[in-house]
């Protein structure tokens, strides 16, 4: 079976925002490839654990690039957290990198480098020129390195073979920055709808009586989880509506949390779930909250939403990726206007 090296930063047993490349290399043997991971194995401060029943298959090759451990003080700020870090982890999946091609070098015929973050493009293409092997960039979302590493990204772009991407906003970013339009591919976000078959054919759970609204993702500020919690809870206080939050809060959310409490707003703030457990709670709920304050994203959890049988209520600029999602397939409402959110 041929190989390839895949380079990630985000993969179990690390908590990721989306499980896209957990379940690409899940299915590669499929179709004649055997993946060789190299990416963070050791949770610490800096990248928490994911529920421990999400465990990698036992055949899967995965190979520890350790990533920062040291100065955790330094987690709860977020510049700190994403930048050292994935420094840190481009010296060492580049290592690690270098002694498996030493190892299997024959049998792998391809470097796979996926982003965010910046570091795996990095030190796939360092890999590549180093052994001359092919390389594919994933761009899951448009995650560039910093004025140091500006001369290696842009020419990256150059040499990778094919270039992966989820939205034709994303797409233009990079023919921005110089990537070949030719060899660009569009590429959406998914969901496995398996384990939603599964879960309502085992469990048959019932839609909460009460109307809830959910929103499920990271509460980084461009998702505009705030927006749920400050305006749309709030100004909803004192009817039958419930709130629901899954997601591990980033460093300063916990303001909106204590905020939600002052007021006795009817919101749940569940934290990380499970894959699982976040189907769960998507399959009880009434609709659907997607915010974003970026034009080019389109994450993988709309498509869980829709793998739910939720209609989603999006609040994001016009125009933007899942702006025009929304009102191309008919999903749901969206608005980019506060006040048109809250009719």
């Amino acid at each position: 079976m041929k190989k390839l090296l895949v380079i990630a930063y985000e993969f179990p047993p690390i908590r990721a925002s989306n499980d896209r490349m957990f379940h690409f290399c899940r299915f590669l043997p499929r179709f004649g490839w055997k993946p060789v991971v190299v990416a963070p194995r050791r949770p610490s401060a800096w990248l928490p654990a994911f529920d421990p029943r999400f465990s990698v298959p036992a055949e899967m090759e995965v190979y520890d690039a350790p990533a920062m451990r040291h100065l955790e003080f330094l987690a709860k700020n977020l510049f700190l957290r994403v930048y050292l870090n994935s420094i840190f982890f481009l010296l060492s999946s580049y290592n690690v990198g270098q002694r498996i091609l030493r190892e299997q070098g024959e049998d792998i015929r391809l470097i796979y480098a996926t982003v965010p973050t910046s570091a795996c493009l990095i030190a796939a293409y360092r890999l590549s020129q180093k052994f001359h092997k092919p390389f594919v960039l994933d761009f899951r979302d448009p995650h560039y390195p910093s004025w140091l590493y500006k001369k290696e990204f842009l020419n990256s772009l150059q040499h990778a073979r094919q270039i992966i991407t989820t939205t034709a906003v994303y797409k233009n970013e990079l023919i921005g920055q110089g990537a070949p339009s030719e060899r660009i591919t569009v590429i959406p976000n998914g969901t496995d709808l398996s384990t939603v078959t599964r879960l309502q054919k085992e469990e048959n759970l019932p839609r909460s009586s009460a109307f809830t609204v959910i929103y499920a993702g990271g509460y980084f500020k461009i998702y505009r989880v705030e927006t749920l919690v400050r305006t749309l809870a709030l100004r909803f206080k004192d009817r039958d509506i419930r709130f629901v939050v899954v997601g591990e809060p980033e460093p300063g959310q916990e303001r909106m949390i204590a905020f939600a409490k002052e007021q006795g707003l009817k919101v749940e703030f569940k934290g990380r779930l499970s894959e699982q457990d976040t189907l769960r709670e998507l399959l009880k709920a009434t609709v659907a909250y997607n915010g974003s304050s970026h034009p080019g994203g389109l994450g993988g959890k709309m498509y869980d939403y829709l793998a739910c049988g939720l209609p989603v209520l999006g609040y994001n600029p016009k125009g933007s990726s899942t702006c025009v999602f929304i009102e191309k397939y008919n999903v749901g409402l969206t608005t980019d206007r506060e006040e048109e959110l809250v009719k």
